[in-house]
Formats: C-alpha cells, structure tokens, sequence
C-alpha cells in the first residue's frame, strides 16, 4: 500500500481521491 501511496505521490493526486477511492474499493 505504501508503494501506491508513493505513486500518487509522484503523480500530485489529491489526497482527498486517494481516500475516497480507497474505501470504495474495500466496501
């Protein structure tokens, strides 16, 4: 997971997508 943090890092997506994205794709 921290290695896919690091990527959207790299590429500046905002971090609010990246949490929204995340438990979606856990629910």
């Amino acid at each position: 997971v921290h290695e896919l943090l690091k990527l959207y890092a790299e590429v500046e997506v905002p971090q609010d997508r990246l949490l929204f994205k995340i438990p979606s794709t856990w629910q």
